[in-house]
Protein backbone atom coordinates (compact mmCIF):
# COMPACT_ATOMS: atom_id res chain seq x y z
CA UNK A 1 0.00 0.00 0.00
CA UNK A 2 1.35 3.42 -0.98
CA UNK A 3 2.20 5.93 1.76
CA UNK A 4 2.84 8.86 -0.61
CA UNK A 5 1.96 12.08 1.17
CA UNK A 6 3.43 14.71 -1.15
CA UNK A 7 4.26 15.23 -4.83
CA UNK A 8 6.86 17.95 -5.46
CA UNK A 9 8.01 19.30 -8.84
CA UNK A 10 11.02 21.64 -8.51
CA UNK A 11 12.01 23.76 -11.50
CA UNK A 12 15.78 23.20 -11.24
CA UNK A 13 18.34 20.53 -10.42
CA UNK A 14 19.42 22.51 -7.37
CA UNK A 15 15.84 22.58 -6.15
CA UNK A 16 15.47 18.83 -6.64
CA UNK A 17 18.69 18.08 -4.76
CA UNK A 18 17.65 20.37 -1.90
CA UNK A 19 14.32 18.55 -1.56
CA UNK A 20 15.97 15.14 -1.64
CA UNK A 21 18.43 16.28 1.02
CA UNK A 22 15.62 17.68 3.15
CA UNK A 23 13.47 14.54 3.09
CA UNK A 24 16.29 11.95 2.91
CA UNK A 25 14.97 8.35 3.09
CA UNK A 26 11.39 9.59 2.97
CA UNK A 27 11.87 10.89 -0.59
CA UNK A 28 12.18 9.14 -3.93
CA UNK A 29 13.11 10.90 -7.21
CA UNK A 30 10.51 10.40 -9.95
CA UNK A 31 11.76 9.97 -13.52
CA UNK A 32 9.57 8.30 -16.16
CA UNK A 33 7.42 6.65 -13.50
CA UNK A 34 7.04 3.34 -15.33
CA UNK A 35 8.52 1.29 -12.44
CA UNK A 36 6.91 3.27 -9.62
CA UNK A 37 4.37 0.57 -8.87
CA UNK A 38 7.19 -1.95 -8.28
CA UNK A 39 9.66 0.17 -6.43
CA UNK A 40 8.52 2.45 -3.62
CA UNK A 41 8.99 0.94 -0.16
CA UNK A 42 6.59 1.82 2.68
CA UNK A 43 8.92 4.48 4.10
CA UNK A 44 8.73 6.62 0.92
CA UNK A 45 6.29 9.46 1.50
CA UNK A 46 7.53 12.16 -0.89
CA UNK A 47 7.95 12.01 -4.68
CA UNK A 48 10.31 14.58 -6.22
CA UNK A 49 9.51 14.88 -9.92
CA UNK A 50 12.67 15.53 -11.98
CA UNK A 51 10.86 16.73 -15.12
CA UNK A 52 11.90 20.34 -14.49
CA UNK A 53 15.48 19.61 -13.42
CA UNK A 54 17.03 20.16 -16.86
CA UNK A 55 18.34 16.61 -17.23
CA UNK A 56 16.78 15.83 -20.62
CA UNK A 57 19.71 16.28 -23.01
CA UNK A 58 21.94 14.39 -25.43
CA UNK A 59 25.26 16.11 -26.09
CA UNK A 60 27.63 14.68 -28.69
CA UNK A 61 31.36 15.15 -28.19
CA UNK A 62 33.64 15.88 -31.12
CA UNK A 63 35.33 12.55 -30.48
CA UNK A 64 32.03 10.75 -31.05
CA UNK A 65 31.13 10.01 -27.46
CA UNK A 66 27.84 11.13 -25.96
CA UNK A 67 26.69 12.63 -22.65
CA UNK A 68 23.13 11.57 -21.86
CA UNK A 69 21.02 13.38 -19.30
CA UNK A 70 19.38 10.93 -16.93
CA UNK A 71 15.87 12.21 -17.75
CA UNK A 72 16.33 11.65 -21.49
CA UNK A 73 13.64 9.33 -22.79
CA UNK A 74 14.75 6.20 -24.61
CA UNK A 75 12.93 7.27 -27.77
CA UNK A 76 14.70 10.67 -27.70
CA UNK A 77 18.09 9.00 -27.31
CA UNK A 78 17.41 6.55 -30.15
CA UNK A 79 16.57 9.44 -32.46
CA UNK A 80 19.63 11.45 -31.35
CA UNK A 81 22.00 8.55 -32.12
CA UNK A 82 20.91 8.05 -35.72
CA UNK A 83 23.79 8.59 -38.11
CA UNK A 84 26.28 9.04 -35.25
CA UNK A 85 29.23 6.87 -34.27
CA UNK A 86 27.17 4.99 -31.72
CA UNK A 87 24.51 4.16 -34.28
CA UNK A 88 24.45 0.41 -34.99
CA UNK A 89 25.86 -0.40 -31.56
CA UNK A 90 24.76 -2.34 -28.50
CA UNK A 91 23.08 0.83 -27.28
CA UNK A 92 20.85 1.30 -30.33
CA UNK A 93 20.12 -2.44 -30.37
CA UNK A 94 18.90 -2.23 -26.76
CA UNK A 95 16.83 0.89 -27.35
CA UNK A 96 15.12 -0.64 -30.39
CA UNK A 97 13.93 -3.69 -28.42
CA UNK A 98 13.00 -1.91 -25.18
CA UNK A 99 9.33 -2.83 -25.02
CA UNK A 100 6.82 -0.78 -27.02
CA UNK A 101 7.17 2.65 -28.68
CA UNK A 102 4.75 4.11 -26.14
CA UNK A 103 6.85 2.89 -23.21
CA UNK A 104 10.07 4.11 -24.86
CA UNK A 105 8.55 7.59 -24.84
CA UNK A 106 8.25 7.39 -21.03
CA UNK A 107 11.15 5.21 -19.86
CA UNK A 108 14.15 7.40 -19.06
CA UNK A 109 17.76 6.33 -19.57
CA UNK A 110 18.70 7.12 -15.98
CA UNK A 111 15.63 5.44 -14.55
CA UNK A 112 16.28 2.24 -16.47
CA UNK A 113 19.88 2.20 -15.25
CA UNK A 114 19.01 2.80 -11.59
CA UNK A 115 15.80 0.78 -11.24
CA UNK A 116 17.41 -2.47 -12.30
CA UNK A 117 15.12 -5.42 -12.94
CA UNK A 118 15.63 -8.63 -14.86
CA UNK A 119 13.90 -7.03 -17.84
CA UNK A 120 16.01 -3.85 -17.89
CA UNK A 121 18.04 -3.49 -21.09
CA UNK A 122 20.25 -0.49 -20.41
CA UNK A 123 22.17 -1.78 -17.37
CA UNK A 124 23.32 -4.76 -19.45
CA UNK A 125 24.30 -2.51 -22.34
CA UNK A 126 25.90 0.34 -20.39
CA UNK A 127 28.03 -2.13 -18.44
CA UNK A 128 29.27 -3.79 -21.62
CA UNK A 129 30.07 -0.38 -23.12
CA UNK A 130 31.97 0.67 -19.96
CA UNK A 131 29.83 3.78 -19.50
CA UNK A 132 30.43 6.33 -16.76
CA UNK A 133 27.82 7.73 -14.38
CA UNK A 134 27.71 11.18 -12.78
CA UNK A 135 26.18 11.09 -9.30
CA UNK A 136 25.44 14.33 -7.44
CA UNK A 137 23.93 15.40 -4.14
CA UNK A 138 23.14 18.66 -2.36
CA UNK A 139 26.27 20.63 -1.40
CA UNK A 140 28.61 17.72 -2.14
CA UNK A 141 31.23 17.14 -4.82
CA UNK A 142 29.90 15.18 -7.83
CA UNK A 143 31.05 11.58 -8.16
CA UNK A 144 32.16 10.15 -11.53
CA UNK A 145 31.43 6.43 -11.19
CA UNK A 146 32.58 3.70 -13.58
CA UNK A 147 30.23 0.95 -14.76
CA UNK A 148 31.93 -1.79 -12.72
CA UNK A 149 31.26 0.18 -9.54
CA UNK A 150 27.77 1.32 -10.56
CA UNK A 151 26.53 -2.22 -11.21
CA UNK A 152 28.63 -4.08 -8.63
CA UNK A 153 25.39 -4.32 -6.67
CA UNK A 154 21.94 -2.83 -7.19
CA UNK A 155 22.35 0.97 -7.53
CA UNK A 156 19.61 1.58 -4.96
CA UNK A 157 21.74 -0.28 -2.41
CA UNK A 158 24.78 1.97 -2.72
CA UNK A 159 23.34 5.34 -3.78
CA UNK A 160 23.13 7.43 -0.65
CA UNK A 161 20.03 9.25 0.55
CA UNK A 162 19.70 12.43 -1.52
CA UNK A 163 22.09 11.23 -4.24
CA UNK A 164 20.94 11.48 -7.83
CA UNK A 165 22.19 10.12 -11.14
CA UNK A 166 22.32 13.10 -13.50
CA UNK A 167 24.31 11.95 -16.54
CA UNK A 168 25.58 8.86 -18.32
CA UNK A 169 28.61 9.12 -20.61
CA UNK A 170 29.26 6.58 -23.33
CA UNK A 171 32.67 7.01 -24.92
CA UNK A 172 33.37 6.97 -28.63
CA UNK A 173 34.08 3.49 -29.98
CA UNK A 174 37.78 3.11 -30.71
CA UNK A 175 38.99 2.18 -34.16
CA UNK A 176 38.32 -1.49 -34.83
CA UNK A 177 35.62 -1.67 -32.15
CA UNK A 178 32.11 -3.07 -32.34
CA UNK A 179 29.30 -3.93 -29.96
CA UNK A 180 25.94 -5.66 -29.98
CA UNK A 181 22.96 -6.39 -27.75
CA UNK A 182 20.64 -9.32 -28.30
CA UNK A 183 17.72 -10.64 -26.32
CA UNK A 184 15.42 -13.61 -26.71
CA UNK A 185 11.79 -13.38 -25.65
CA UNK A 186 8.38 -14.50 -26.72
CA UNK A 187 8.21 -11.47 -29.01
CA UNK A 188 10.24 -8.32 -29.69
CA UNK A 189 8.57 -6.21 -27.03
CA UNK A 190 8.32 -8.88 -24.34
CA UNK A 191 10.51 -9.38 -21.29
CA UNK A 192 13.65 -11.27 -22.27
CA UNK A 193 14.18 -14.88 -21.30
CA UNK A 194 17.86 -13.97 -21.61
CA UNK A 195 19.84 -11.05 -23.00
CA UNK A 196 23.50 -10.41 -23.83
CA UNK A 197 25.58 -7.31 -24.56
CA UNK A 198 29.15 -7.49 -25.82
CA UNK A 199 31.78 -5.02 -26.93
CA UNK A 200 35.13 -5.88 -28.45
CA UNK A 201 38.08 -4.38 -30.25
CA UNK A 202 40.03 -6.01 -33.08
CA UNK A 203 43.72 -5.47 -33.70
CA UNK A 204 45.91 -7.33 -36.19
CA UNK A 205 42.94 -9.57 -37.04
CA UNK A 206 42.64 -10.76 -33.44
CA UNK A 207 40.39 -9.79 -30.55
CA UNK A 208 42.43 -7.35 -28.48
CA UNK A 209 39.83 -6.77 -25.75
CA UNK A 210 36.28 -7.80 -24.94
CA UNK A 211 33.50 -7.17 -22.41
CA UNK A 212 30.50 -9.45 -22.00
CA UNK A 213 27.41 -8.95 -19.83
CA UNK A 214 24.40 -11.25 -19.48
CA UNK A 215 20.98 -10.00 -18.42
CA UNK A 216 17.45 -11.25 -17.73
CA UNK A 217 18.47 -14.56 -16.12
CA UNK A 218 18.32 -12.98 -12.66
CA UNK A 219 17.44 -9.50 -11.32
CA UNK A 220 20.95 -8.05 -11.70
CA UNK A 221 23.08 -8.31 -14.86
CA UNK A 222 26.23 -10.45 -14.72
CA UNK A 223 29.57 -9.44 -16.20
CA UNK A 224 31.47 -12.55 -17.27
CA UNK A 225 35.12 -11.50 -17.43
CA UNK A 226 36.47 -15.05 -17.59
CA UNK A 227 34.28 -15.83 -20.58
CA UNK A 228 35.26 -12.61 -22.37
CA UNK A 229 38.91 -13.53 -21.80
CA UNK A 230 38.41 -16.72 -23.82
CA UNK A 231 38.15 -14.75 -27.08
CA UNK A 232 40.96 -12.28 -26.38
CA UNK A 233 44.10 -12.95 -28.39
CA UNK A 234 42.26 -15.22 -30.82
CA UNK A 235 41.15 -14.75 -34.39
CA UNK A 236 37.38 -14.39 -34.57
CA UNK A 237 35.72 -17.61 -35.69
CA UNK A 238 32.48 -19.52 -35.25
CA UNK A 239 34.34 -22.09 -33.19
CA UNK A 240 35.82 -19.50 -30.82
CA UNK A 241 32.47 -17.81 -30.34
CA UNK A 242 30.67 -21.13 -29.82
CA UNK A 243 33.21 -22.03 -27.14
CA UNK A 244 32.57 -18.71 -25.42
CA UNK A 245 28.83 -19.30 -25.61
CA UNK A 246 29.10 -22.69 -23.94
CA UNK A 247 31.36 -21.24 -21.25
CA UNK A 248 28.86 -18.45 -20.61
CA UNK A 249 26.04 -20.96 -20.22
CA UNK A 250 28.04 -22.75 -17.53
CA UNK A 251 29.16 -19.57 -15.75
CA UNK A 252 25.92 -17.57 -15.68
CA UNK A 253 23.55 -17.74 -12.73
CA UNK A 254 19.99 -18.39 -13.88
CA UNK A 255 16.72 -19.08 -12.11
CA UNK A 256 13.40 -20.63 -13.06
CA UNK A 257 10.49 -18.32 -13.73
CA UNK A 258 7.26 -18.23 -15.72
CA UNK A 259 9.23 -17.72 -18.95
CA UNK A 260 11.32 -20.87 -18.69
CA UNK A 261 13.56 -23.05 -16.60
CA UNK A 262 17.08 -22.10 -15.56
CA UNK A 263 18.50 -24.78 -17.88
CA UNK A 264 16.54 -23.43 -20.82
CA UNK A 265 17.72 -19.89 -20.14
CA UNK A 266 21.34 -21.02 -19.96
CA UNK A 267 20.85 -22.74 -23.32
CA UNK A 268 19.58 -19.44 -24.74
CA UNK A 269 22.57 -17.59 -23.27
CA UNK A 270 24.97 -19.84 -25.20
CA UNK A 271 23.30 -18.95 -28.50
CA UNK A 272 23.03 -15.25 -27.72
CA UNK A 273 26.70 -14.94 -26.73
CA UNK A 274 27.80 -16.68 -29.92
CA UNK A 275 25.59 -14.48 -32.12
CA UNK A 276 26.35 -11.22 -30.28
CA UNK A 277 30.09 -11.79 -30.60
CA UNK A 278 29.68 -12.43 -34.31
CA UNK A 279 27.57 -9.28 -34.76
CA UNK A 280 30.00 -7.11 -32.79
CA UNK A 281 32.91 -8.49 -34.83
CA UNK A 282 31.16 -7.64 -38.07
CA UNK A 283 30.56 -4.10 -36.86
CA UNK A 284 34.23 -3.85 -35.88
CA UNK A 285 35.18 -4.63 -39.46
CA UNK A 286 36.12 -8.25 -38.96
CA UNK A 287 34.64 -11.56 -40.02
CA UNK A 288 33.85 -14.74 -38.12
Amino acid sequence: MSNIQAYLRPDSLEGALALLAEHQERARPLAGGTSLIFSHPPRVEVLVDLAGAGLDHVEHAETGGVDIGSMTSCSHLATALRGRQLDKSALTDALATLYTPVLRNHITVGGNCVMVYGWSHLPVTMWALDARFMVVSHKAKPRDVDADTFFERHPLRWLGAGELLTQITVKSPAEGSGSAFLKFGRDKSDEGIASVAVSLRLQDEKVASARLVVGSTRPMPQKLDDVAALVVGKRPSKEVFAEAGEAAAKAVVASDNYLGSADYRRHIVASLVRDALAKATQRAGGAA
